[in-house]
């Protein structure tokens, strides 16, 4: 399965609904190829193959929401603590940082894989950032990190 398949799948296509619900985030509709081999990159990276993500994803789902949630509102700026409400709701976040983020439709897909490396192989995630060269990886994975265990760590 390719990205472009991926994220036409049921699933996918809910988990992107969900978040941009509780993040106040509009999907772009137009999908190119550009964005289609920047995310096989990205998953080329990871060393996980796309099928696993979505496998790993669809068993932890609600863990998979929580986490991603709190880490789109908290790269926009939102309080920490103030993440928490979202998560409770089926409402958008109500505060100054809610303006309305445009997505591609991939944009869960690089979530999937964040998740991932947290759940399997948290020493590895800030190699996948250098890989991918995320500016500060340390210092990115080390907040993820954060998010992912006040978002109620799962056991797997």
């Amino acid at each position: 399965m390719n990205v472009i398949e991926a994220i036409e799948t049921d699933f996918l296509k809910s988990l992107s609904k969900q978040l941009c619900k509780k993040t106040a985030s509009d999907i772009y509709l137009v999908y190119n190829e550009t964005l289609s081999n920047a995310t096989e990159q990205q998953i080329a990276a990871a060393g996980v193959p796309l099928e696993t993500l979505i496998d790993t994803t669809r068993e932890h789902e609600e863990a998979f929401l929580r986490h991603a949630t709190m880490s789109l509102l908290a790269a926009r700026g939102a309080p920490l603590e103030q993440t928490y409400s979202a998560l409770e709701k089926d409402d958008p976040p109500n505060w100054a940082v809610q303006a309305t983020l445009g997505v591609s439709k991939d944009f869960v897909i690089p979530h999937m894989i964040d998740f991932w490396f947290l759940l399997k192989d948290p020493a590895g995630l800030e190699g996948y950032f250098k890989a991918i060269r995320i500016p500060g990886a340390k210092k990115q994975a080390s907040a993820l990190k954060k998010i992912f265990s006040q978002s109620g760590k799962i056991s797997g």
